[in-house]
């Protein structure tokens, strides 16, 4: 999924998961957040994973004009490192 953000401007949208077994959606303790490439998040996104349970995950943050670009975002499971949904937040500037 791909999505589209303005620098500058405050962003918050909700990605579906997959189906998951319900023990696993239960727990929002198993995944974690990360960059595709294995680096830590920017600063500009927030990740809000006790939502797993409700079958989505939540992503808030504020971009600014450095932030400018893509960015994939993979949710991962602590147990295997599975990737269980990515996506991709492109920031544009202001025309």
């Amino acid at each position: 999924m791909k999505i589209l953000v303005r620098a500058g401007e405050r962003f918050k949208f909700r990605l579906p998961l997959a189906k998951l077994s319900p023990q696993t959606s239960r727990q929002a303790k198993g995944f974690y957040a990360r960059l595709t490439g294995g680096q830590a998040l920017p600063k500009f996104v927030y990740v809000d994973l006790s939502t797993i349970g409700r079958g989505v995950v939540e992503f808030t943050g504020m971009p600014g004009f450095r932030d400018l670009g893509e960015t994939s975002i993979g949710i991962y499971q602590e147990r295997d490192g599975v990737c269980v949904v990515t996506v991709v937040i492109e920031v544009v500037g202001k025309r």
